[in-house]
């Protein structure tokens, strides 16, 4: 019978297609909820909301299809930097991995809370990664594991937040933070100078290269006027500023307006807490964007277990495009110049875990780094009360070269002001998107200023850059007198700002690196010009340096070559007490000259007056030299042990042929040797008759009467007197300098001298 009607069916024109159906089991595509036994899973509204227990039904962060597919967060790391976990809770200890975690304010590696109100550090880790064990609730990445770094129980340090903030860096992905400077509507605070360096350093080198995830509650200052931009761990562009909204999907009391929120997610409001671990038990009454931030955290290791790959930029980015409008009828929200709803209240809306999760998957990774422009205004601006001012920067085409759409805003300002809490400023963009800055905070009563501060705005994310941006800033004070003094407000100043931006290229621009870790080398064209350009730069700039080392190595060699065998010929000499039977100078033998000295130095000499050495021209020269004896100073030194003799001081000149200068008194290659002595002498008297004339004669009173004889040798003899080496104030004393090719026309004493002599003294 089935055979026929088999054969029926085939024949018959009328049928397309045929099966035998067979009967097949299928199943709903839902969380087993039976193997989730912890007995206060079903408080977790925050996890899924059914509508029940006063809640507003699904206003939760959709985690549930992420878990159906067996995403849980394994093999992702979340650090929780607070003020201690206690791991060895039973939702926590499988999770927990004590080999990257540590107590920043014992020194331990045992972070556990020590005060009885130390428990913020365990619920916010008990939201991110509790155990489905059947103990307390769940986490949102209960696959997921943990660290822990106490850091906050005690005062901290710019040094040990960045400790805190790269701690084990390559092992953990996710630092999770819920906490910041006080949201009391006056601190303008944030991280230091090491901290920050941290923080760059993470998201560039952290996570194996593709960069650490810090996330960071924008802060519960709502009830004092705060506002997360007066503190720049949540303005920072390297964190993820998440705030908060109730079960019903609205800003909490305690939430803060503020441009650099890039998202909110769930917690604590209208008498309905977030249900997770507490020290040694569980809790239905954390709150704040303390709990808001975790579970940012634990969706983002979702992310992480499903997409390793992803960077930092790539997960904030995956955040601005998956982000749910909520509460859609609030006045705050406006569309952007790029078609993006975001708002001052709630970023670009709320973290659904779905979303996040099938956008990772799919997405193709940023190009590595992100493109940065920056531009300064140096106008000086009056800022009056009750008034407004404007002024611009014009981003052109040529500034913003390669860059398709923007990521992050900042602006860094430097403001004079007797009242900072009465300013407010804004940033519009181009395409006219407006971010307000800062609004007036009234607790705040420093008159400090801005000096300088940067602010954030991820408002114009996705937008172009290219045209005019305006930054205007109020002072909301009414009229122009005090009514609590009666004395004329004072005045302030926008002294400078400057505009930094931050973006991307778009896909035609992309350019693959091999050497670029983050995005798998994928990175922009300009930013590769750039590198290439800055790279050159550095090369030429080496290139000219170690030029310039070479030149000048090879002058001193030059010279060394050169004027080696003359050196002595023009170091510091002394007339010693006797010359030779040809009228030669005598010169200490065996004693090293020294070198190049700014006045005349006296030598002592162990051998007075018997060893003799000629000035001669070393024969390898080939050139004749002519050398002068320029007279600098008379002067005694005590020689080798015996009495204090006479010397004088001189300097030698040359020049290249062995001519004789042309003043015929210094012509001395004719006379004898006790004939030259003679000429010496006379020059010696007439030196000292000079130094009486302007009252500054090394000798003394008594001896300035004296005659100068000339010695039985034919040397001058001077009265012996032990005087300073430094020369009288007001005689000028020339220093020793390198042989010319002309001596010099200053010279005291002259005096040729053949090559055979030259030789014999550099021998």
């Amino acid at each position: 019978m089935p055979d026929e009607v088999h054969g029926l069916l085939i024949e018959s024109e009328h049928v397309k297609w045929f099966e035998m159906q067979t009967p097949k089991k299928r199943y709903k595509r839902e969380l087993d909820f039976q193997k989730f036994k912890d007995p206060r899973f079903p408080e977790q509204w925050h996890l899924y909301n059914d509508g029940v227990n006063g809640v507003y039904q699904n206003n939760d962060i959709n985690v549930m299809p992420v878990w159906v597919r067996g995403i849980n967060g394994s093999g992702v790391t979340v650090s929780v930097i607070d003020d201690g976990v206690q791991y060895m809770h039973p939702d926590l200890a499988e999770n927990w991995n004590e080999a990257v975690s540590y107590d920043f304010n014992e020194r331990t590696n045992t972070p556990l809370p020590q005060a009885p109100e130390d428990v913020h550090g365990t619920r916010c880790a008990g939201e991110i990664a509790a155990v489905a064990n059947n103990v307390c609730g769940v986490g949102v990445a209960y696959g997921a594991t943990l660290a822990g770094e106490r850091l906050i129980a005690n005062t901290t340090t710019d040094a040990v937040e960045a400790q805190a903030l790269n701690h084990q860096f390559q092992i953990i992905d996710i630092y999770s933070s819920s906490w910041g400077p006080n949201d009391d509507g006056m601190a303008l605070d944030g991280p230091g100078y090491l901290a920050q360096a941290a923080l760059a350093a993470g998201v560039r080198k952290g996570r194996r290269g593709f960069g650490n995830i810090y996330v960071f509650a924008s802060g519960n200052g709502g009830l004092e006027g705060d506002n997360c931009n007066f503190d720049s761990y949540a303005n920072a562009i390297e964190t993820v500023a998440i705030g908060a909204v109730t079960n019903k999907g609205t800003m909490p009391f305690y939430g803060e307006l503020c441009s650099a929120h890039l998202a909110v997610s769930y917690s604590g409001g209208n008498g309905l807490g977030i249900v997770t671990t507490d020290v040694k038990q569980c809790t239905a009454s954390h709150s704040g964007t303390s709990a808001a931030a975790p579970l940012a955290s634990g969706m983002i290791a979702l992310m992480l277990s499903v997409r390793p790959d992803l960077g930092w930029r790539d997960i904030q980015h995956l955040i601005v495009t998956t982000a749910k409008k909520n509460d859609p009828t609030d006045a705050d929200w406006h569309t952007n110049g790029a078609g993006r709803h975001v708002s001052h209240k709630y970023g670009f809306g709320v973290m659904d875990a779905t979303l996040l999760v099938e956008a990772a998957e799919k997405h193709t990774l940023l190009p590595s780094p992100a493109i940065t422009l920056t531009k300064h205004s140096y106008k000086h601006i009056r800022l009056l009360a009750g008034t407004q001012e404007t002024d611009t920067i014009d981003v052109l085409a040529q500034d913003v070269a390669g860059m398709a759409a923007i990521e992050h805003v900042q602006v860094t300002v430097r403001i004079r002001h007797p009242d900072r809490k009465f300013l407010t400023i804004k940033l519009v963009s181009p395409q006219l998107t407006e971010s307000i800055l800062a609004a007036p905070r009234f607790k705040d009563d420093s008159d400090q200023g801005y000096n300088p501060w940067t602010f954030m705005t991820v408002h114009s994310w996705g937008e172009k850059a290219l045209g005019t941006w305006k930054l205007l800033i109020e002072d909301v004070r009414m009229g122009e007198i005090d009514p609590y003094t009666g004395a004329p407000f004072s005045t302030g100043d926008l002294l400078d700002w400057s505009l930094t931006i931050h973006g991307t290229c778009g896909e035609e621009d992309v350019l693959i690196d091999p050497d670029q870790i983050q995005a798998n080398g994928r990175t922009c064209s300009h930013t590769v010009a750039e590198a290439r350009r800055q790279k050159r730069t550095v090369i030429v700039g080496a290139l000219l340096i170690t030029s310039a080392i070479i030149l000048m190595a090879a002058g001193y060699v030059f010279y060394k070559r050169v004027y080696a065998k003359n050196d002595q010929a023009w170091r510091q000499l002394t007339i010693n007490t006797s010359f030779d039977s040809h009228g030669d100078v005598e010169s200490p033998s065996g004693k090293e000259f020294f070198k190049y000295p700014k006045s005349p130095i006296d030598i002592e000499s162990p051998h007075p007056g018997n060893d003799t050495r000629s000035l001669k021209q070393p024969s390898s020269s080939g050139f004749k030299r002519s050398v002068s004896l320029e007279l600098l100073a008379v002067r005694s030194v005590r020689v080798g042990e015996g009495e204090l003799s006479p010397q004088v001081a001189v300097n030698v000149n040359s020049s290249d042929d062995s001519e004789s200068d042309s003043d015929n008194d210094s012509d001395t290659s004719h006379l004898t040797g006790s004939e030259r002595a003679s000429r010496v002498g006379r020059r010696i008297e007439n030196l000292r008759n000079e130094f009486i004339k302007r009252g500054t004669s090394p000798l003394t009173k008594a001896h300035s009467t004296s005659s100068l004889n000339i010695g039985s040798q034919g040397s001058p003899s001077i009265p012996s007197r032990n005087i300073s080496k430094t020369p009288p104030p007001n005689l000028e004393i020339s220093s020793p300098r390198p042989l010319s090719r002309s001596s010099s026309t200053a010279s005291l004493l002259k005096r040729s001298a053949s090559q055979e002599q030259l030789k014999k003294f550099t021998d």
